[in-house]
């Protein structure tokens, strides 16, 4: 076709077909800035407000994650489209309620599309939940910068605390190309009378010394985090029930070898549990945390397994 009678989506017919076909298309006018062609969709303008239909990622934490992989695509001049995750703007996925993105290079137009995930949105669900989450984890394992900000959530032992390690064991479980995932859950044992004897200052010390110890003795593959007071989580993701308890009884006893400065040698209980078909993160939290107290039940300074 002559370059004269080319057409494009801002036209009456093509914005018709994407109307009628629940799709928001945004043309891209220029870095991070776009302009909506035609009129929106009803499920878009359910999310997003009229007035800044064209910058929806401000209403949108997915969306603002994926207009950098967007531009990027967009700067490489190739044909072609590349995807977002899905998501609903409260977290929670369903049927009817889930949105997908795309970027679309389609002759000279860039485009943005956003539309309703339909038929296909149980076949479609767990990869792209997949593809999401590995987004979020490769750009948190190569920004050094928040990778920081949040390993130094806690100032004391430079661990995450519990918001942020959920977070982060929701995608590790998610993204485990072998579907195996493992959690730890230890506890100090008798650190109240430790803290009453020896002062909070040594004790502070001594969690600071632990917190250290745990992001050396750990793969690079796992998470640490202080969950409570004197309550440490560790997720585990590709391994089984045998390599947690493996791994589990390993730490017990490294941390029983270590000095802690003016401290007498600390122990620890540590509850185990490995993830089971449709477990969620809390699912294995709950039978972690009742290991954990079989284990202060037997003696302490013992692994337990639920």
């Amino acid at each position: 076709m002559p370059k004269a009678e080319e057409k494009t989506l801002s036209g009456d017919f093509s914005t018709s077909i994407l109307t009628a076909l629940e799709i928001a298309a945004l043309r891209r006018i220029g870095n991070m800035e776009y302009e909506l062609c035609g009129e929106a969709p009803k499920f878009y303008s359910d999310f997003f407000p009229a007035s800044e239909a064209s910058r929806p990622w401000e209403h949108s934490e997915m969306l603002r994650l994926f207009l950098p992989e967007a531009e990027t695509f967009f700067g490489l001049g190739r044909q072609g489209t590349v995807s977002s995750g899905i998501w609903r703007e409260d977290g929670q996925i369903e049927k009817g309620e889930a949105l997908i993105a795309h970027a679309l290079c389609l002759g000279e137009e860039k485009l943005l599309l956003i539309r309703l995930l339909g038929t296909e949105f149980a076949s479609r669900t767990r990869m792209l939940q997949t593809s999401r989450d590995n987004l979020l984890l490769r750009r948190f394992w190569s920004d050094p910068e928040q990778k920081s900000r949040v390993q130094g959530t806690d100032e004391l032992t430079g661990l995450p605390r519990r918001e942020d390690f959920l977070q982060l064991m929701r995608m590790l479980m998610r993204s485990s190309s072998s579907g195996e995932f493992s959690l730890l859950m230890l506890d100090i044992d008798d650190f109240g009378s430790l803290n009453a004897l020896y002062g909070r200052q040594s004790c502070d010390a001594a969690l600071s010394a632990l917190g250290g110890f745990l992001r050396r003795f750990l793969r690079k593959a796992d998470t640490a985090a202080r969950y409570e007071d004197v309550t440490f989580a560790v997720a585990a993701p590709g391994t089984n029930q045998i390599q947690s308890l493996r791994m589990a009884e390993k730490l017990r006893q490294s941390i029983s070898e270590q000095s802690f400065g003016d401290l007498p040698p600390l122990t620890v209980s540590i509850g185990c549990s490995t993830r089971r078909k449709e477990d969620e993160p809390e699912d294995l939290i709950a039978r972690a945390d009742l290991a954990l107290h079989d284990a202060k039940q037997s003696g302490k300074n013992i692994v337990r397994m639920r």
